[in-house]
């Protein structure tokens, strides 16, 4: 199933922006630390090989892509507050924050393919996104999109 849902899937919805330009894909993926100080499962390590053919695979589409990999999820309430950038290191976020991140993701459309790294942090999400869209130099901006 992971196969289908993270790999599979994911090729046919990128194809699908290819035709509808304008469109951007935002993929939520997964920190390639992630449980890494646990013993995983043969499913597990499964998962993040999937996951990671996943982002390669978006990563050489000509489409406007973001990747966001957030840190272990949890089910606590929100805190606004946290650390986004191309290397972050692996704690924890609530679920909630990562929903409030993509939907800033998805509204900075001077965003654009990036692999972005999210974890609690000390930065609202409203600037912590918004300092990424304006860092991100004019020379690297994609000429897919």
């Amino acid at each position: 199933m992971t196969d289908d849902i993270d790999f599979a899937a994911l090729g046919r919805v990128a194809e699908a922006v290819e035709r509808s330009p304008g469109t951007r894909l935002i993929l939520l993926s997964v920190l390639p630390e992630a449980w890494r100080e646990r013993s995983l499962s043969d499913d597990e390590e499964h998962y993040f090989a999937v996951k990671k053919r996943a982002e390669v695979r978006l990563a050489r589409q000509h489409i406007d892509w973001v990747i966001l990999r957030p840190s272990l999820l949890t089910d606590d309430s929100g805190s606004d507050l946290v650390s986004l950038g191309p290397a972050e290191e692996h704690g924890r976020i609530s679920r909630d924050d990562v929903a409030a991140v993509l939907e800033a993701v998805l509204l900075e459309a001077s965003i654009s393919q990036q692999i972005l790294e999210l974890n609690e942090g000390q930065t609202g999400i409203t600037e912590a996104v918004r300092a990424l869209g304006r860092d991100m130099p004019r020379a690297h901006r994609p000429s897919c999109c």
